[in-house]
């Protein structure tokens, strides 16, 4: 099945745009299967006889080329699946990395359990051992067999019954951790997940394929329809949308390499929930469809699994694995659009993640880091472009999504949304074009892409829209220089010492600034504000009202400042900030506040530095707090490092990347 792909120069381009359409998706993921198969060949040719994953690859291959014989289709379709991908790199770069010495982590089962799923989805008869994962046998794409209560493990020295025979030979133990491939040598080798063995048997009754798992004595038989849940077996959910096309997916809290492997951030769904996922999923399906035709033909022929996560306090989280081809791992978001949303942006990571490796887009290594306006901390060059492709296809959502049917709120939020992202992502491809790592087809990428975005500056946004979305992307270019910026210190010491003695401060005030390990506190709470007033414009001005007659919450009380400055009113935010900056000079937030209220009804070009350069001046009031006795203003400081000169540029992208990290 492997052969060469490439990309024609129409795809490429299409591609570089954010789209693509069904045929380049289509070569996509055929170039990932192909992938997929190199990975699984260099892990047969790599894995060194005696090592314990020997057996597995030895168990399992044959039988998978029996079903491949007879059944191309779904050998086809089960190679090809998202987490196959995440399951041979990481197993074969745990082979590579031993150098030919046994390594304790062995993940080669999974090949074992891979041709368990093809056999039995084709119909053919089988017998094969396989290990149990967290006291389950795994069956990809398929379920999971629970594994019954063993009972009381045996004491020390007891006779216990022996079970099928595990991969090389080693025999495996119902009710105790068994040994496989003998005795090792070293540390000594235990079954690879730590569990024992089940056999799996599957056996022709002239009516279907009857499948059994035998746990030692014990027997879990699988219901003839495996999409049903059984005493014993745990289906993987499916969800099937009909309409003008078809979404077919997985809704896998099973497979322990779904969404990229990572069991700390995967959730299993509770009872019920998965009926909430499913209605969303269908309203969400027909909304593409209806208003965002070209996503949806994409995703109709690209996207194959969905990973529920478990929401964050701070909201929803979602995540691709660059080598899990056409799965998203996320929670579920409020409504249809926010899961539109969420869907088009992982689904472009996996378009692009695809693409690197039919077509490199850099060349040699860029050791610098860079801002990335949806990220708290600085991002290699590779990570910024990443983004910049993700956010694109954003943008694009909302920009079709905002004048699309709905309630006021939701057309404001979508105008918000488009404003907000339209800005960001331009500006972080103007940030990621200072990069030295990117080759001609790289740069040819970048340029369409901006075009693209170029193009859609010109489109109306609602002032009170764009005005919200302005401040967010101001806010955040600030707050992540205070995260992450740490100005000279011999400089700031110099002006604390000017301003202690009456002088005036340099004419040059752009020292050097190194990177400092974030983070540096919890995110501003004006962030969310912002986003909920969108919806409604009265909420911070009525929660603000709350708190100051004494009728509100407590948190309200707290949030006072922020609420007034969200409400706009902005003489009560001005010198809120500037009493906590007294009180509490390292609440380094408040200068962003103070740059925002400056630049909306006060002094545009303090605004400006405050915002552009609010490590400079929060470094300098401190020191000056530190050599002065009594209290310092902190306008009175901004004035002082500011007032009078030209400011620094705000949408000037120059200084937002490039710096290398600490030690290099």
């Amino acid at each position: 099945m492997n052969r060469t792909h490439q990309v024609p120069a129409a795809s490429f381009d299409a591609l570089a745009e954010g789209r693509g359409g069904p045929a380049a998706v289509t070569l996509l993921r055929d170039a990932r299967l192909s992938r997929h198969l190199l990975l699984l060949r260099g892990l047969l040719e790599r894995t060194p006889t005696g090592d314990s994953g020997r057996g597995w690859l030895t168990e399992a291959f044959p039988l998978l080329v029996r079903v491949e014989r007879n059944r191309p289709d779904v050998v086809r379709d089960l190679l090809g699946q998202p987490q196959v991908g995440v399951w041979a790199t990481r197993c074969l770069r745990d082979v590579v990395e031993a150098g030919g010495r046994r390594h304790v982590r062995d993940e080669s089962w999974y090949l074992a359990a891979l041709a368990a799923s093809a056999a039995i989805r084709a119909g053919e008869p089988f017998e094969i051992a396989l290990p149990l994962v967290d006291g389950s046998l795994v069956l990809p794409t398929l379920g999971r067999v629970l594994a019954p209560d063993p009972g009381p493990v045996p004491a020390q020295g007891a006779p216990v019954d022996a079970g099928p025979a595990g991969p090389g030979g080693g025999a495996v133990r119902h009710g105790a951790v068994s040994r496989v491939g003998g005795t090792g040598e070293g540390v000594g080798l235990t079954d690879p997940v730590g569990s024992p063995a089940a056999l799996v048997r599957a056996e022709s009754d002239g009516s279907g394929l009857r499948v059994r798992v035998c746990f030692g004595s014990a027997v879990v038989a699988l219901p003839t329809d495996l999409g049903q849940a059984a005493p014993g077996w745990r289906p993987i959910s499916r969800i099937a949308v009909n309409g003008r096309l078809s979404l077919r997916v997985l809704l896998d809290d099973v497979d322990p390499f779904r969404g990229g492997g990572d069991l700390v951030t995967a959730h299993q769904l509770e009872e019920g929930q998965e009926r909430h996922w499913r209605d969303l999923v269908e309203r969400c399906w027909h909304l593409l469809e209806r208003h965002h035709p070209e996503a949806s033909r994409e995703l109709a022929v690209g996207l194959r699994a969905l990973v529920p996560m478990a929401r964050r306090a701070g909201g929803n989280r979602s995540a691709t694995h660059s080598d899990a081809f056409g799965s998203v791992a996320l929670s579920l978001p409020a409504d249809a659009a926010q899961l539109g949303a969420v869907l088009v942006h992982e689904f472009q990571h996996s378009k692009l993640s695809a693409l690197l490796d039919l077509v490199p887009l850099a060349d040699g290594v860029d050791p610098a880091r860079y801002y990335a306006p949806w990220r708290n901390d600085p991002r290699p060059a590779g990570a910024l472009l990443q983004g910049v492709y993700a956010h694109l296809a954003v943008t694009d959502f909302w920009r079709r999504q905002r004048w699309q049917g709905g309630d006021d709120p939701e057309r404001a939020t979508a105008h918000f949304e488009f404003a907000l992202w339209l800005v960001q992502t331009h500006f972080a491809a103007r940030v990621l074009a200072t990069s030295p790592a990117l080759n001609a087809a790289g740069r040819h990428f970048l340029t369409t892409m901006s075009r693209r975005l170029s193009r859609w500056r010109a489109e109306p946004i609602p002032v009170r829209e764009r005005a919200l979305a302005v401040d967010a992307a101001a806010e955040h270019r600030a707050q992540w220089r205070l995260r992450n910026l740490r100005t000279d210190p011999v400089f700031v010491n110099h002006l604390a010492e000017e301003w202690a003695a009456g002088g005036t401060a340099p004419a040059r005030l752009t020292p050097e600034t190194e990177l400092c390990p974030p983070p540096l506190g919890p995110d501003s709470p004006r962030a969310g504000l912002r986003r909920a007033a969108v919806r409604d414009p009265d909420l911070a001005a009525r929660r603000l009202s709350r708190s100051q007659d004494g009728n509100g919450m407590a948190r309200d009380a707290i949030l006072r400042v922020e609420l007034a400055d969200i409400a706009g009113e902005d003489d009560a935010a001005k010198l809120g900030y500037r009493n906590r900056l007294l009180d509490s000079p390292r609440h380094r937030d408040s200068w962003v506040g103070l740059g925002l209220v400056e630049r909306r009804s006060g002094d545009p070009g303090l605004a400006e530095w405050l915002l552009c350069r609010p490590e400079l001046v929060h470094a300098v009031y401190l020191r000056i707090r530190q050599l002065c006795d009594g209290v310092t203003d902190p306008i009175s400081v901004a004035r002082w490092l500011f007032e009078g000169r030209p400011g620094p540029g705000y949408d000037e992208p120059l200084d937002m990347g490039g710096w290398r990290p600490l030690g290099d």
